[in-house]
């Protein structure tokens, strides 16, 4: 590997790390501030949340979203 291109796959490790925490630490805070659409679409369309054993596993970004208003979650919201 050339020493440019061994430097773009670094860079594109290192951004792709930078783009996952970001993302983690994007949904506790949005979740806690009651932002639930926000908690949600960090969701892809086919991700599953499986977070209660014995519940149903939650599916994309409403799926999320509607787990992030119920009491179980913290609180109701409007």
């Amino acid at each position: 590997m050339t020493d440019v291109a061994s430097l773009a796959a670094r860079l594109r490790l290192v951004e792709d790390e930078l783009a996952s925490r970001q993302l983690i630490l994007t949904y506790g805070p949005a979740t806690d501030a009651g932002m639930s659409a926000l908690g949600g679409s960090l969701w892809a369309e086919d991700g599953l949340y499986d977070w209660d054993a014995a519940g149903e596993p939650h599916m994309g970004a409403a799926g999320v979203d509607a787990l992030l208003r119920t009491d179980g979650h913290g609180r109701e919201q409007q």
